[in-house]
Protein backbone atom coordinates (compact mmCIF):
# COMPACT_ATOMS: atom_id res chain seq x y z
CA UNK A 1 0.00 0.00 0.00
CA UNK A 2 1.98 2.95 -1.34
CA UNK A 3 0.81 6.52 -1.45
CA UNK A 4 0.51 8.38 -4.73
CA UNK A 5 3.32 10.88 -5.40
CA UNK A 6 2.70 13.81 -7.74
CA UNK A 7 5.75 15.42 -9.34
CA UNK A 8 5.38 18.84 -10.92
CA UNK A 9 7.86 21.42 -12.13
CA UNK A 10 7.90 24.93 -13.47
CA UNK A 11 10.30 26.50 -15.89
CA UNK A 12 13.75 27.18 -14.54
CA UNK A 13 14.42 30.02 -16.94
CA UNK A 14 12.08 32.95 -17.46
CA UNK A 15 11.93 33.48 -21.26
CA UNK A 16 11.56 37.24 -20.81
CA UNK A 17 14.60 37.61 -18.54
CA UNK A 18 16.76 34.51 -18.98
CA UNK A 19 19.75 35.51 -16.87
CA UNK A 20 18.46 38.42 -14.85
CA UNK A 21 19.83 38.87 -11.35
CA UNK A 22 18.00 41.57 -9.39
CA UNK A 23 19.32 43.32 -6.30
CA UNK A 24 16.54 45.29 -4.58
CA UNK A 25 16.75 48.23 -2.18
CA UNK A 26 16.35 46.10 0.97
CA UNK A 27 19.33 43.96 -0.02
CA UNK A 28 21.36 47.05 -0.92
CA UNK A 29 20.79 48.55 2.54
CA UNK A 30 22.36 45.49 4.18
CA UNK A 31 25.54 45.55 2.08
CA UNK A 32 28.74 47.01 3.53
CA UNK A 33 29.69 48.60 0.20
CA UNK A 34 26.32 50.22 -0.45
CA UNK A 35 27.84 53.50 -1.62
CA UNK A 36 29.43 52.09 -4.76
CA UNK A 37 27.26 50.18 -7.29
CA UNK A 38 30.31 48.61 -8.95
CA UNK A 39 31.46 47.05 -5.68
CA UNK A 40 27.89 45.91 -4.89
CA UNK A 41 27.55 44.16 -8.24
CA UNK A 42 30.97 42.57 -7.93
CA UNK A 43 30.16 41.23 -4.46
CA UNK A 44 26.74 39.73 -5.23
CA UNK A 45 26.54 38.65 -8.88
CA UNK A 46 28.30 35.40 -9.83
CA UNK A 47 30.58 35.64 -12.85
CA UNK A 48 31.30 39.33 -12.29
CA UNK A 49 34.67 40.73 -11.27
CA UNK A 50 35.75 44.27 -10.51
CA UNK A 51 38.88 45.57 -12.24
CA UNK A 52 42.00 46.34 -10.22
CA UNK A 53 41.31 50.08 -10.27
CA UNK A 54 37.73 49.46 -9.03
CA UNK A 55 36.12 51.46 -11.83
CA UNK A 56 35.07 48.77 -14.31
CA UNK A 57 33.13 45.52 -14.27
CA UNK A 58 34.29 42.39 -16.06
CA UNK A 59 31.45 39.95 -16.79
CA UNK A 60 32.28 36.34 -17.55
CA UNK A 61 35.72 37.10 -18.94
CA UNK A 62 34.71 39.91 -21.30
CA UNK A 63 36.98 42.86 -21.84
CA UNK A 64 36.64 45.87 -19.56
CA UNK A 65 34.47 48.47 -21.26
CA UNK A 66 32.41 45.94 -23.23
CA UNK A 67 29.38 46.23 -20.94
CA UNK A 68 26.31 48.41 -21.32
CA UNK A 69 24.90 50.50 -18.45
CA UNK A 70 21.43 52.01 -18.13
CA UNK A 71 20.34 54.41 -15.40
CA UNK A 72 16.56 55.04 -15.40
CA UNK A 73 16.31 53.94 -19.02
CA UNK A 74 19.11 56.18 -20.29
CA UNK A 75 22.25 54.54 -21.62
CA UNK A 76 25.43 55.78 -19.94
CA UNK A 77 28.99 55.00 -20.98
CA UNK A 78 30.21 53.84 -17.57
CA UNK A 79 29.55 53.92 -13.85
CA UNK A 80 32.64 55.97 -13.02
CA UNK A 81 30.35 58.66 -11.58
CA UNK A 82 28.14 56.28 -9.66
CA UNK A 83 24.61 56.79 -8.47
CA UNK A 84 24.49 57.11 -4.65
CA UNK A 85 23.60 53.81 -3.04
CA UNK A 86 20.74 55.34 -1.04
CA UNK A 87 19.04 56.50 -4.25
CA UNK A 88 18.99 53.08 -5.94
CA UNK A 89 15.67 51.24 -6.03
CA UNK A 90 17.01 48.12 -7.74
CA UNK A 91 19.81 46.86 -9.94
CA UNK A 92 19.30 44.25 -12.66
CA UNK A 93 22.35 42.51 -14.07
CA UNK A 94 22.31 40.43 -17.25
CA UNK A 95 25.47 38.35 -17.61
CA UNK A 96 24.28 36.27 -20.56
CA UNK A 97 21.17 35.78 -22.66
CA UNK A 98 20.66 39.51 -22.98
CA UNK A 99 17.21 40.64 -24.21
CA UNK A 100 17.18 42.31 -27.62
CA UNK A 101 15.88 45.61 -26.22
CA UNK A 102 19.33 46.32 -24.75
CA UNK A 103 21.17 46.00 -28.04
CA UNK A 104 24.33 44.23 -29.02
CA UNK A 105 27.11 43.76 -26.50
CA UNK A 106 29.90 41.27 -25.94
CA UNK A 107 29.81 41.73 -22.16
CA UNK A 108 26.75 42.18 -20.02
CA UNK A 109 24.12 44.75 -19.14
CA UNK A 110 23.58 46.61 -15.86
CA UNK A 111 20.22 48.35 -15.42
CA UNK A 112 19.91 50.71 -12.44
CA UNK A 113 16.53 52.10 -11.43
CA UNK A 114 16.58 54.95 -8.94
CA UNK A 115 13.98 55.78 -6.34
CA UNK A 116 11.33 58.34 -7.16
CA UNK A 117 10.80 61.50 -5.15
CA UNK A 118 7.93 59.84 -3.30
CA UNK A 119 10.07 56.82 -2.39
CA UNK A 120 12.72 59.11 -0.92
CA UNK A 121 10.13 61.23 0.88
CA UNK A 122 8.46 58.18 2.45
CA UNK A 123 11.85 56.79 3.45
CA UNK A 124 12.67 60.08 5.18
CA UNK A 125 9.22 60.43 6.74
CA UNK A 126 9.12 56.93 8.27
CA UNK A 127 12.72 56.99 9.46
CA UNK A 128 12.01 59.81 11.92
Amino acid sequence: TLEVVVVSAGTLINPGDPSNITINAKDLQKMPENRNPIEMIGATVPGVQVSDDGKQIIMRGSRPGSNIFYVDGVRVSSLENPVPGQAIKNIKVYTGGIPAKYGDTTGGVVVIETKSYFDLYNQWKYSQ
